[in-house]
């Protein structure tokens, strides 16, 4: 569509007149919305007492779930702090708790490697060769059919000097 098509268009719709309901839905309309209108003053002023209570009440009961929530977290983290901590419950004990290492497995991998280029304060150009590293550490102990891994990323940055002429 181009503009005039458009300009056309808007001027045949601002020429159209909306239909009229039907009585049926008129009759509909009407007795749905009930016109409520006080006799007195005070009952006004009542209904708008009631109005701010419920309205103070309602924003007061917002906090409550969050605050709730909290509550009930807190109290959890709180009980099971206590049941570790009864002198009455005995305490779980291994046979042998030392652990015999017989293999252990040690690797790193290069993520990425990228250059970066920085000034120092006298204002030379400094490039850095940057390597992203992964250190693994597999420590296991086939007895007791135990292993251990630690996974260490870690950032390589060497400083290269630029040649200035």
């Amino acid at each position: 569509m181009n503009t005039d098509d458009l300009e056309n268009f808007e001027r045949d719709l601002g020429r159209l007149r909306p239909a009229n309901p039907s009585e049926e839905f008129v009759t509909r309309l009407r007795g749905s919305h009930r016109v409520r209108r006080s006799t007195s003053h005070s009952s006004v002023v009542a209904e708008g007492r009631l109005a701010g209570w419920l309205g103070s009440w309602l924003g007061r009961l917002r906090w409550l779930a969050p605050a709730t929530a909290v509550l009930l977290a807190a109290v959890v983290f709180w009980r099971s702090g206590l049941q570790t901590s009864r002198p009455g419950r005995p305490s779980v004990q291994t046979s042998n708790p030392a652990m015999k290492v017989d293999d252990v497995q040690i690797d790193r991998r290069i993520i990425s490697s990228f250059d970066a280029v920085a000034l120092l304060p006298s204002g030379e150009p400094v490039r850095f060769r940057c390597n992203e590293w992964v250190d693994d550490v597999v420590l296991r102990d086939h007895s007791h059919q135990l292993a251990i891994e630690q996974h260490v990323p870690r950032v390589q940055a060497i400083p290269v000097g630029f040649d200035t002429y």
